[in-house]
């Protein structure tokens, strides 16, 4: 299962990053999330531990396995029989482009299951985030 998402941002990179790297604060510009609880204090890093939680799904822990300051981040969660890997990428001046690919035996369960909500809030997070962005750029 693959879903990519690309928004258009005219927000600073700067400002976006942010945005994307404050994890906690997630939930103050997607609806697609309730909470997101950081595992251990410090800045977004490899090896960074977040419980999400996301209305109508079960809560996951996230793990960040690559980073690129400013640019991009991707995390990982696992569930029995399924790994999802989620990429956050900033296009500076142009836009966010979010994908999530889920993989495993199990994946054509949440296919069936959650594929429509899990598209869905991919978008919501892709556009929240430019709006939350843009938005604060202007102030």
């Amino acid at each position: 299962m693959h879903v990519e998402v690309e928004q258009a941002c005219r927000a600073p990179a700067a400002t976006v990053w942010r945005l994307l790297a404050d994890l906690p604060q997630w939930p103050t510009w997607t609806d697609s999330m309730t909470a997101v609880t950081l595992l251990e204090p410090g800045q977004l890093h490899v090896g960074t531990r977040a419980r999400v939680e996301q209305p109508g799904l079960r809560p996951l822990v996230w793990t960040v396995t690559d980073l690129e300051t400013d640019r991009r981040f991707c995390w990982q969660a696992k569930m029995p029989g399924m790994r999802l890997v989620a990429d956050h990428l900033i296009v500076p001046g142009k836009q966010i482009r979010l994908t999530l690919d889920v993989s495993g035996p199990l994946t054509f369960l949440a296919r069936r299951a959650y594929g429509a909500r899990i598209e869905e809030y991919v978008h919501m997070e892709a556009r929240g985030l430019a709006a939350a962005a843009e938005h604060a750029a202007k102030a």
